[in-house]
């Protein structure tokens, strides 16, 4: 079981679909899903995915053993630790949760525990996907529905295999042929739905596609409300698809994997790849943020601050964005060039905003956002175009303009940086200290403040680096 990456068409469902969170929806008594959650011990075994050391051939039988590591008294992979930090420092959690819950019982008028809370166990636990069976009712959370749990599914052990891979009652066993799960896909029309037909028959999610595997990953690391937010959960990090990936321990790096049906977004460019893709998800996800605190609802205070929070988020991945979006997708480019325009002159920086008028303009925003994931994940794609692509960055004044812009440059140029070294120099990618001059160009970035004449020479020294 691996949290993979690889650009892979997949049919159309009915057109762009926006990734509903349960924040949004409320959970049916009996969520529908394609077979019951075993949660991670089913996993663990040294014949499956607890080996030592990995074997050199993916799947590296290994991805137990990453996601349980501990680093301290927390585990290395975040994943398995969501849940318990829900909880109290005396229940192996963190305090900051309770208190957090606390201030949103008073501010709703509720009274619950954040571990018994359906909002937070739709990302702090696993969920059932947006995807095919589950779209009936997306992100409910498995932890309170008994139906969905097999003999030992536990809601502490956080977000599990299931979570990212599906509910694994009906693949847990033909998946031990091996590669079962990619001859199961082309069986049942490989690009031609057959990821559909594998989730709805399996329960698997074929992860392998770069749009489900970003939409997966924007269920949560791009869903807040406002009411979180005013008891004091902490806004979510910038997200870039690769960087946040290279975190998660059983990843897999196509980058020096050769194209194939079911890769296609293998090979040098991959991380470039996966950066375009993640980006289009982002746009999207952030400009329907936009929309919903602008409308307001039972969790969002329809609220100037929270709007002008989540449109720096938008703009911060636009401006970056963009540059690909001209490239593969023009007229789209333009269309989004004029809703980020009318939506910076509709929230200015202090006093009123027409919120009516934001939420409609951003709906439209998100509406050409959310035909670009494909495209971006299979338009062409070579060695030239990553390092024109950072060149343009680099040379933009406002990628480092703001700090969400500035977050998503460094991000962005380093995913990128990473693929133009694969194809150039692959031994600078582990070099200790590093060796390349435009990674250590790209480093530098992070120690310097965005909005100032710093930033601006550090962006003009990773342009000469790659001279």
């Amino acid at each position: 079981m691996v949290f993979a990456g690889a650009g892979a068409l997949v049919a159309s469902t009915g057109g762009p679909r926006r990734v509903v969170c349960a924040q949004e929806r409320p959970a049916a008594a009996v969520p529908a899903a394609p077979g019951k959650y075993l949660g991670a011990q089913t996993c663990d075994s040294a014949a499956c995915h607890s080996k030592p050391e990995p074997r050199e051939k993916a799947p590296y039988l290994t991805e137990y053993t990453s996601w349980s590591a501990m680093e301290g008294d927390v585990p290395y992979d975040r994943h398995s630790y969501a849940w318990r930090r829900l909880r109290g420092a005396d229940k192996g959690g963190d305090d900051r949760s309770p208190e957090m819950m606390t201030k949103l019982n008073a501010l709703e008028g509720t009274k619950g525990l954040a571990e018994q809370s359906q909002r937070c166990l739709s990302c702090h636990g696993v969920s059932v996907h947006d995807y095919g069976v589950g779209a009936k009712n997306p992100g409910a959370a498995v932890g309170l529905h008994k139906a969905l749990q097999g003999a030992r599914f536990r809601p502490e052990e956080g977000v599990t295999c299931d979570g990212c891979h599906g509910p694994a009652e009906k693949w847990i066993k033909p998946h031990e042929k091996e590669d079962w799960t990619i001859a199961e896909w082309k069986k049942l029309g490989g690009p031609q739905g057959g990821s559909q037909k594998l989730y709805d028959q399996h329960g698997i999610y074929y992860s392998k596609d770069l749009v489900l595997w970003a939409d997966q990953c924007v269920r949560c690391h791009l869903k807040i409300d406002t009411n979180m937010l005013e008891a004091g959960h902490p806004d979510l990090v910038p997200f870039e698809l690769f960087s946040h990936n290279q975190q998660v321990p059983h990843w897999r790096d196509y980058s020096f994997e050769a194209p194939a049906p079911e890769l296609p977004g293998a090979g040098p460019q991959h991380a470039a790849r996966v950066w375009r893709v993640g980006q289009a998800v982002a746009l999207r996800e952030a400009f329907d943020q936009v929309v919903v605190r602008a409308r307001g609802g039972a969790h969002d205070k329809a609220d100037p601050d929270h709007v002008r929070a989540a449109l720096a988020r938008a703009t911060g991945h636009w401006v970056i964005a963009r540059h690909a979006v001209e490239r593969v997708a023009a007229d789209a480019a333009k269309a989004l060039a004029g809703h980020v325009e009318a939506l910076r002159a509709a929230v200015p920086a202090e006093g009123a905003v027409d919120l009516g008028a934001v939420a409609k303009t951003a709906e439209a925003a998100r509406g050409v956002a959310a035909g670009l994931a494909r495209a971006m994940a299979d338009g062409p794609l070579a060695a030239a175009d990553v390092v024109a692509l950072m060149k343009a960055i680099a040379r933009d004044p406002a990628s480092g303009a703001t700090p969400e812009a500035a977050d998503q440059t460094r991000m962005g140029l380093y995913a990128l940086n990473y693929a133009r070294l694969v194809a150039k120099d692959p031994d600078a990618l582990s070099a200790d200290p590093p060796t390349d001059k435009g990674l250590v160009a790209i480093y530098a970035l992070y120690e310097l403040e965005p909005g100032t004449p710093a930033f601006s020479q550090g962006l003009e020294a990773v342009a000469r680096a790659l001279e």
